[in-house]
């Protein structure tokens, strides 16, 4: 179910009667009667409570609320006069916030580094690991906010190229890290070779000049390299071999 809302003082409100089932809310205001109003903080709904939405009866028009231990039923009239606070939407988009790095749109390095050694024990599997050419060229020819907006169109390339099951991490600045799920490593060769040249074709204009992207990139796969750690060595060696090798190439790691 849908629910919209209003700002007020930077927090996003909405009508109880519109809070789907599962829900926690905090009540932020209450505007009524003042002989309902009473009746309301009797049972302690007020201004700062926290209630869950447990469910509705649309016949009796009424919805059923649990605060602490109690349960009780409220006129979904009076509801329309009643402001929350969603809890567990608000939790959700402050962890999605945290979780995704907002420029790029792909994970953050520290909140997935133990999801990957635990998932590169599921074999097979194989890491990708791009990084840019001469990115600090673009920012010193372009500007940064022209840098800035390279790495968001690479979080798309990235994250339109791979699979559902795959994770796209923002490794470092300009530095992008790929987990590839049940891959072998010629799919995952093939996937860095696609990602290279997506890349390549990235259309960028920047006041009125076309900015050009390449990016070198190492592969190495689960197995014959058994650690995450040993697994991030190996890939980031494959990697800078792409680099001294000239750039805008994908290297195998075999060993």
């Amino acid at each position: 179910m849908g629910i919209r809302g209003d700002k007020t003082k930077e927090k996003t409100l909405y009508c109880l009667k519109l809070i789907p089932p599962g829900e926690q809310v905090e009540i932020f205001n209450i505007a009524t009667e003042s002989s309902i109003l009473r009746r309301l903080r009797d049972l302690g709904l007020k201004e700062g409570a926290v209630v869950e939405v447990v469910s509705r009866d649309p016949l009796a028009r009424k919805m059923i609320l649990r605060m602490g231990e109690s349960l009780f039923a409220l006129d979904e009239d009076l509801c329309n006069g009643i402001l929350v606070r969603p809890l567990i939407a608000c939790y959700r988009e402050m962890k999605e916030r945290v979780y995704y790095d907002i420029l790029t749109g792909c994970c953050r390095r520290e909140f997935v580094e133990e999801t990957l050694e635990r998932l590169v024990t599921q074999v097979p599997c194989a890491l990708v690991l791009v990084d840019l050419d001469d990115f600090k060229r673009i920012n010193d020819t372009y500007g940064h906010l022209c840098g800035d907006c390279v790495l968001r169109e690479i979080g798309k390339v990235l994250r339109n190229n791979i699979r559902k099951q795959d994770l796209a991490v923002r490794w470092g600045g300009d530095e992008f890290l790929v987990y590839l799920a049940r891959a072998p490593i010629d799919l995952a060769q093939r996937i860095g070779e696609r990602l290279r040249s997506e890349i390549i074709k990235m259309s960028l204009m920047w006041e009125g000049e076309m900015v050009r992207v390449t990016a070198s990139v190492g592969v190495c796969g689960v197995p014959p390299i058994r650690s995450f750690e040993e697994l991030l060595k190996a890939v980031d060696q494959a990697l800078y071999q792409a680099k001294r090798e000239g750039k805008n190439r994908v290297v195998l790691c075999l060993r």
